[in-house]
């Protein structure tokens, strides 16, 4: 038999025909997962609240230093809606979905043509195919409504190269000169290269062993760190270390493991639904307090807490609630949405300055957020999901084979 490569599906969540996801592990679950739609969501509004809250206050970086009572502004609305700087760890919650769509689409892929082997080449094509498009079209806008706002005279042919090669993540001075919120971006990218790295552990020492060297490397990473004081974020010379790939990989691969006991049709944490809100009071209250009032610190707890909440949540045997279905567009153009909400966010500081919190928050946002969610659904429909599909046709072609 000729061997091929295994290739993942372009995307997690393409189809508009949302079902329960199926029980048993005798039973396909390739069926679309709505749910991961409605958690892309809910982590792209997070975010955003994140930017907001730091672009209203002037303040993306206030850490608690003791407890709830000391945001960056005293008033009582900067204290009532301080846990949106919480919205931060939305990115965990992306990167645990990531690792389970990227796992999930290659173990079905492996259920559906059983002697193939997994391909590199076929599959970091496939990615570049489903996050490259938007990003460079992403660019030149960022770049546009710079004249607003970056200092343009900064950005460097240097800098610019660095993002179109995705290692702006690993430069200090290039970080956050486009779009601050690409620093992500290249992150994704570097786990796509090192997922090799986590499959080939798995196939000599099984899932947990992947998985386990993954939190290994994460925490040697920290401890670094730590150690050698690169983990104070708020210093320019220092914020690279923080963004590096290894500091979140766990993260992504607890993605992974979920994926991984999903497809056998297991639980990996059997816990009941109405437990998840208690864990995530406590979790937020912890991380007012000690011992995680440091938030870049409990991203790992967070993660875990997200992972839980993933199988949890997918393992939900319903048709989705009207709000969920609000919520579904929403996940589906999620990360065009990204892409460029931080830019359009910073409008809010400019052509609303002066006017108060309370009218920049709800006024201000609806004005920016209603146009964002706008221009992310076509980007998603006119961008995204034909160069996927493209990409994937295009693949085909070359190489003559099934994927």
């Amino acid at each position: 038999m000729t061997t091929t490569e295994l290739t993942p599906s372009l995307t997690a969540a393409t189809t508009p025909d949302y079902v329960p996801a199926p029980q048993g592990p005798a039973l396909s679950r390739a069926t679309h997962l709505w749910q991961l739609d409605v958690l892309r969501a809910a982590a792209i509004l997070m975010v955003f609240g994140y930017h907001l809250y730091g672009v209203v206050y002037h303040n993306f970086f206030q850490i608690f230093q003791n407890n709830w009572l000391t945001p960056p502004d005293p008033s009582p609305l900067a204290r009532a809606l301080s846990p949106l700087l919480f919205g931060d760890t939305g990115v965990v919650l992306f990167f645990v979905l990531s690792g389970f769509c990227i796992h999930h689409s290659i173990l079905q892929a492996a259920k559906k043509h059983p002697h193939t082997r997994f391909g590199f080449p076929a599959f970091i094509w496939r990615r570049a195919w489903r996050i490259y498009p938007a990003y460079l079209v992403a660019i030149p806008l960022c770049l546009a409504w710079g004249y607003w706002g970056i200092e343009l005279h900064k950005i460097t042919l240097s800098d610019l190269a660095c993002h179109l090669l995705l290692i702006h993540n690993l430069r200090p001075n290039y970080l956050h000169t486009i779009n601050g919120s690409f620093w992500s971006l290249g992150v994704e990218w570097q786990f796509y290269l090192i997922y090799p790295v986590f499959l080939l552990i798995r196939r000599f020492g099984g899932i947990w062993s992947a998985v386990g060297f993954s939190l290994l490397a994460t925490l040697a990473m920290r401890f670094w760190l730590h150690l050698t004081g690169r983990d104070d974020g708020e210093l320019s010379h220092t914020i690279m270390w923080v963004n590096f790939p290894l500091v979140s990989w766990f993260n992504w691969c607890l993605g992974a493991l979920i994926a991984e006991y999903w497809n056998r049709g297991r639980r990996l944490i059997p816990i009941p639904a109405w437990s998840l809100l208690p864990l995530g009071g406590l979790l937020l209250f912890a991380s007012f307090y000690q011992p995680f009032h440091d938030i870049e610190y409990s991203h790992p707890v967070w993660a875990l807490f997200y992972a839980a909440l993933l199988e949890t949540y997918l393992h939900q045997q319903r048709p989705p609630t009207l709000l969920e279905k609000a919520l579904l567009p929403i996940g589906l153009c999620s990360y065009s949405f990204y892409l460029l909400h931080q830019p359009l966010i910073e409008a809010i500081r400019w052509f609303f300055a002066g006017t108060s919190p309370l009218f920049q928050f709800t006024l201000g946002t609806a004005i920016i957020l209603v146009p964002t969610l706008f221009i992310a659904w076509w980007s998603y429909r006119l961008i995204e999901t034909p160069f996927a599909r493209w990409g994937g046709n295009l693949y085909k072609r070359l190489v003559k084979s099934p994927a």
